[in-house]
């Protein structure tokens, strides 16, 4: 006890925390950025409350690129910092950027009521009502801003931004063009501009006004970041390296990441290789740049040190979510869809709000053709991010193929609100206005996509498939034989080409066709399904069974084939037969869920409802997110009334990994119903 009074009396803590800010403020002053945190950390050690440090500690996480880390403290420095303006205006600002709307307006809010002429603040507020859709009420408090600083360029910046949210593009560019003349040296001003252009799809007028802001500032981040994507999204990706290279030089973490994803995307492993390795020296970037490092291996035909490489990494930092993804990467590459998934799985389960971890296992879900839990992984991602249009344009096609062209035409459309001239969300929109046999939109539509892209593929199927709702067989078919001619290997337009051949009574040429696309693609569902379609017309029963039978050992998810499957063994009266078979299978392989899960849908059809109930339970213990499983179990002790709470359980179990499934909602319903509670049922019914 002596010794502990003696060791408090020789630290004073007030004295002792200003000694480590001062330190911290040296360090950041000299752009020592680890050093800097260490002493801010040890000021707020000693005072938690102490808000200069939290602030100071906040700028640098920002001026590191730690986003995440500088909205945290920027935050946290706010709530103590009641009376600081900056502090109020910053973490406004950081709200703003994160959707934050009404957050941002009451921190902006506290700045107007003691200095209600404060620009910045009025701008603030204005962007924040603009975000919650008040666009009067924000053209009211930014019009302030402008009257409060009438030379002020950046305010009118914010000006055009609200009128480009309210739809008043010319006001906009105005706006934006006021902005530049008052501020000629003003980067903001010139990336408002900028953006302006992009969001329209001028990409030529937005390549300029960054060209004369590099001018401005020739190694500002900004605008090296801008036009580094601006290049490597217009497919002039050599152009891209000098501004990556300005950004790598300023020791950016993740501008040296980009860089070296650069090098790798084009193949230049050697120089990928040694970026990678400089990056291992320092401790913050330490695993990305061994993951990266690792699909240098994998990409020298190195595979089996990759995973090694990879695993290393797994047994040091388990939940590193972009080392999860990798690895899901490196074994989906090879073949090993159900392992990549579930790193996948583990990747986003570590950081829930990892975009790119949720948009690339959408993208897994959807190669395996489980609807649901793609559409379910792509909604997360434009929860993260509404600006996503690439999701935007994934959801749109998952729609059209459930049969909702409705839903698919909204989510193009939302995808071109994002980016007006995004090829793929016109294909889509297009796309959708034909499923819903809109003709009076999709010829303008689809003349327009034919004008500006009359050499892709995927433009010229979509005029076949026009054309046949035209009933003009013949323009059709030679729309699409020119789309195989620009891509042999475009289903759609085999698609096309097999609907005409059935249309005209010549399934062997359709047959021919397929069977062809299959020898050099034996896996390919899509065509494994159509095979099975025009194996039916030929009333050949066995090719359809193997067809659908291949279709779910690749896709166990996919219902559509289960449903086929059903169906022929229906029409043939060969139930008994099929069960034995499929029992064979699970024989081979007991945790054979495809086997197993068709085993138990005969039983159900045939009403052997115990043995049915016995394999979805055996189903759900080697996966218990097993959705057929677990909802058909889910309705069988709800018809029974035998075990409504469990029945409930397994029901929203599987609506939480696919909330939009119709087939879920309404067994959810029903067991509401069955339970006494139709007020609950309600809404799933709905």
């Amino acid at each position: 006890m002596l010794l502990a009074f003696s060791l408090a009396g020789c630290s004073n803590p007030a004295n002792t925390k200003q000694e480590s800010f001062d330190k911290g403020n040296e360090y950041l002053a000299q752009n020592r950025y680890r050093e800097a945190e260490i002493e801010y950390r040890n000021a707020i050690r000693w005072d938690a409350r102490f808000g200069e440090a939290h602030y100071k500690l906040a700028e640098v996480y920002a001026a590191d690129g730690d986003t995440r880390q500088a909205y945290r403290e920027f935050m946290r420095a706010a709530d103590l910092l009641a009376g600081n303006t900056d502090a109020q205006l910053t973490a406004a600002t950081y709200l703003l950027r994160a959707g934050e709307f009404e957050d941002a307006k009451t921190r902006a809010q506290l700045v107007l009521d003691t200095q209600p002429n404060n620009v910045e603040a009025l701008i603030l507020h204005g962007s924040a009502l603009a975000g919650l859709k008040d666009f009067d009420g924000a053209v009211t408090q930014i019009e302030q801003a402008v009257k409060s600083d009438p030379g002020r360029g950046l305010t009118y910046a914010s000006l055009g931004a609200v009128k480009l949210a309210k739809g008043e593009r010319d006001a906009a560019r105005a706006a934006f063009h006021k902005a530049v003349q008052l501020d000629s040296g003003s980067l903001l001003a010139h990336f408002a501009l900028a953006n302006f252009y992009l969001d329209a799809g001028d990409v030529a007028a937005a390549e300029d006004v960054l060209t004369r802001a590099l001018a401005i500032d020739p190694n500002n981040a900004v605008t090296n970041r801008a036009l580094a994507a601006l290049y490597l999204g217009s497919n002039r990706t050599p152009q891209a390296e000098t501004p990556l290279k300005v950004l790598a030089a300023t020791g950016n973490a993740d501008a040296r990441s980009a860089l070296a994803d650069y090098y790798l995307m084009g193949g230049r492993l050697e120089e990928a290789k040694a970026m990678l390795t400089q990056m291992l020296q320092t401790e913050a970037i330490r695993a990305s740049a061994e993951a990266r490092l690792a699909q240098v291996e994998y990409l020298s035909g190195n595979k089996a040190r990759s995973h090694a490489m990879l695993g290393d990494i797994l047994a040091r930092e388990s939940t590193n979510a972009p080392v999860l993804l990798a690895k899901a990467l490196a074994l989906l590459a090879d073949g090993r869809r159900t392992e990549a998934i579930a790193k996948a799985q583990a990747a986003v389960k570590a950081d829930p709000n990892f975009i790119t971890g949720h948009f690339l296992l959408g993208t897994m879900y959807a190669a395996r053709r489980d609807a649901e839990q793609a559409i379910a992984a792509f909604t997360e991602v434009l929860r993260l991010n509404p600006r996503v249009a690439a999701a935007q344009v994934e959801l749109s096609r998952l729609q059209l193929a459930k049969g909702a062209p409705q839903h698919a035409v909204e989510f193009a459309q939302d995808a071109l609100k994002t980016t007006p001239n995004n090829p793929m969300a016109r294909l889509a929109l297009a796309r959708g206005y034909l499923a819903q046999r809109d003709l009076s939109r999709a010829v303008p539509a689809i003349a327009a996509l034919l004008k500006a892209y009359p050499n892709i593929g995927q433009v010229q199927a979509l005029d076949g498939s026009l054309r046949i709702l035209k009933k003009d067989l013949a323009g059709a078919r030679v729309a699409f034989e020119r789309a195989l001619t620009l891509d042999n290997r475009l289903f759609e337009a085999v698609a096309g080409l097999t609907a005409l051949d059935l249309l005209q009574q010549n399934s062997d040429a359709a047959r021919r066709r397929l069977e062809a696309l299959l020898s050099t693609a034996p896996d390919h569902t899509a065509s494994l399904m159509l095979l099975a379609k025009v194996a039916i017309v030929q009333r050949d029963p066995g090719t359809a069974e193997r067809s659908l039978e291949r279709v779910i050992q690749i896709t166990p998810a996919d219902r559509s084939a289960y449903a086929a499957l059903a169906q022929v063994y229906l029409m043939e009266h060969k139930l008994d037969a099929a069960r034995a078979e499929f029992g064979t299978m699970v024989r081979r392989n007991p945790k054979d869920i495809a086997a197993r899960t068709m085993r138990a849908l005969i039983a159900h059809e045939q009403k052997r409802l115990q043995e049915a109930k016995s394999e979805y339970r055996e189903i759900l213990q080697i996966d218990p997110w097993a959705s057929v499983a677990a909802t058909n179990l889910a309705w069988i002790l709800a018809e029974e009334g035998e075990d409504l709470d469990e029945a409930l359980r397994l029901a929203q179990n599987s609506a939480e990994r696919a909330p939009n499934s119709p087939d879920i909602q309404d067994t959810i319903g029903w067991i509401y119903r069955r339970k006494g509670a139709p007020s609950l049922a309600i809404k799933p019914f709905q």
